[in-house]
Order: structure tokens, then sequence, then C-alpha cells
């Protein structure tokens, strides 16, 4: 928890990360909610994909297309970050 007073580049708050989750957090405050358990976990779940898509240059649309179509084929979509250019790729 004091790392930073070890480390001289740690930040001492995190305020990097919660600036980077208040998108999300405003999104599903103003969102009204969601109607549904899946739509609970769609709103739950599409800003941690749209962070991880983010460093990677991914479109998120792009991104969800390609998981549609998977779930369509019922193929397997490899969602680790070494293989997430090769499927955009496809």
């Amino acid at each position: 928890m004091w790392i930073f007073v070890r480390v001289p580049d740690a930040e001492p708050t995190n305020n990097a990360v919660e600036r980077s989750v208040r998108p999300a957090v405003l999104w599903r405050k103003t969102g009204f909610g969601a109607q549904s358990e899946r739509g609970g976990t769609f709103v739950e779940q599409a800003p941690a994909v749209r962070a991880s898509c983010r460093p990677y240059g991914l479109a998120v649309g792009e991104f969800f297309k390609k998981v549609v179509a998977a779930k369509r084929t019922r193929r397997t979509l490899a969602l680790s970050a070494a293989k997430m250019s090769r499927i955009m790729a496809s």
C-alpha cells in the first residue's frame, strides 16, 4: 500500500485509474440501467472490452462484430491480447 514511498515514480493516488473508469461509470449512471440480466451483463462488460481494445488500436464495433460472428458459427474466439490483432485482421 505504501509502495510510492519506496518507488520514486509511483503515483501516491489512484487518480489515473479513477479517471480511466469514469466514462464507464457515467455511461452506466445515465444509461437508465438494464432491463434484463443479459443487458446488465453487457453494461458491465462493454467498458472492459473498450478498455482492452484501446491499447491495440482495435475498433470496438468491429471487435463486437467478430464476436457475434464467432458465436453464430459456434467458433471459439480467442480473446488473449496477443491474438486480438489477428482476430481483427481475419
